[in-house]
């Protein structure tokens, strides 16, 4: 810290925010500010945390407010208990000493007026007439399971882009039949799954806000035991090394921008010196590439689904058109999907499925193309 104080001291009319720091090597981390509580710790956070007999002048915590059914910690630490504690990443900081539970009734009408919510159900008509589409897209490509999974690719970055929740139980139905019939647990677990990690991938190129919306009521779509078996499901980012993660990334943006790779960086890093590197290590590292099996996932049952190079590429071009607005950024995701088809040409990959060999032609751009704009047309509707 800058200066030291005694717990004498006043505090000043303006409060001074500390470097944050990291409370017991808990994983949690805080913004300490003097005289302020912190809200959001959870009390398993801090173990070997003192009794407020121990230390009755210098720390203090009370059990204040619920959130989804959990106890939240309101903690007033005094920098005299924190000073020896090591540095961490910063949160949250509190402005006074109760929480904010409520917003005033201008602040909720000013967010509620300019802030678009999507329907949380779609008329009977229009879902009928988006199953219809899913159908046509599916006919179109192969009426298969790899099909099926280009098809649930595509559409799950579509529906995510626009913002349309309420399509996902839509798009989950009908990946759950088989016909007339209801698929296997295990093929329903499989096709969720897979919109899954779609949507994950999604996070990049539309945010998160939609992401976290979109997946959730994918969530609340499915059936409990099909919920029961993805629960299982290991983290597969996790396990990896920082160098790892920027091999991955590195690896994967060559393979869709090469020979123009190192431009490209130039231009990122000309409008700001982190982005290329946050681009190459978190977009494309972090979640675009798709880590190696960890070993405690080798099981069929416990492994996470994999979006590959190629469909990875059409997911993207579905998030871009869908966008609309970003023509340069969607050439080079075409031209990345075709590169897709270069590689498996020149590696003799006779192990990859027909239907992406065929997604990485001309005919197969056009055919995400078409499928992204059916959908848009259907759920734009009014």
């Amino acid at each position: 810290m800058s200066e030291q104080r005694t717990d004498t001291d006043e505090p000043s009319s303006q409060s001074v925010i500390d470097p944050p720091m990291k409370i017991n090597g808990a994983d949690e981390f805080y913004m300490i500010s003097r005289g302020h509580k912190i809200y959001g710790a959870h009390h398993h956070a801090f173990p070997q945390q003192p009794s407020p007999s121990s230390h009755p002048s210098s720390f203090h915590h009370s059990t204040s407010l619920q959130e989804d059914g959990e106890s939240t910690e309101m903690l007033s630490v005094n920098r005299s208990l924190i000073s020896s504690t090591r540095v961490g990443y910063a949160v949250a900081a509190a402005s006074s000493t109760r929480p904010i539970s409520t917003l005033s009734s201008r602040v909720k009408a000013l967010i509620r007026d300019g802030n678009y919510e999507p329907p949380k159900q779609l008329e009977s008509s229009k879902d009928r007439e988006l199953t219809s589409v899913f159908e046509q897209s599916w006919s179109s490509i192969n009426k298969d399971e790899e099909g099926l999974r280009a098809m649930l690719v595509v559409t799950t970055a579509t529906l995510l882009t626009i913002n349309s929740p309420a399509s996902f139980g839509i798009l989950y139905r009908f990946a759950s039949s088989n016909g007339s019939s209801p698929a296997s647990l295990q093929d329903r677990v499989d096709r969720a799954g897979l919109m899954r990690e779609a949507g994950l991938k999604c996070a990049v190129l539309v945010g998160a806000p939609r992401t976290i919306n979109c997946l959730a009521a994918l969530r609340a779509s499915l059936e409990d035991d099909v919920k029961e078996k993805l629960d299982s499901v290991q983290p597969s980012r996790e396990p990896l090394s920082q160098q790892q993660v920027i091999n991955n990334g590195a690896h994967l943006f060559n393979s869709i921008y090469i020979p123009h790779t190192e431009k490209l960086l130039g231009k990122l890093k000309a409008s700001h010196p982190d982005f290329g590197d946050f681009v190459i290590q978190h977009a494309y590292g972090g979640l675009l590439s798709n880590p190696p099996l960890h070993p405690t996932s080798q099981s069929i049952h416990h492994r996470p689904p994999v979006v590959t190079r190629t469909l990875t590429s059409a997911l993207a071009i579905a998030c871009l058109r869908a966008q609309g607005g970003v023509g340069p950024q969607l050439t080079s995701h075409v031209f990345g999907l075709l590169k897709a088809g270069e590689e498996m040409n020149a590696n003799g990959d006779e192990g990859e499925l027909e239907v992406e060999k065929w997604l990485a032609t001309d005919e197969g751009v056009e055919w995400v193309v078409r499928s992204v704009d059916r959908v848009c047309e259907v759920v734009g509707k009014s």
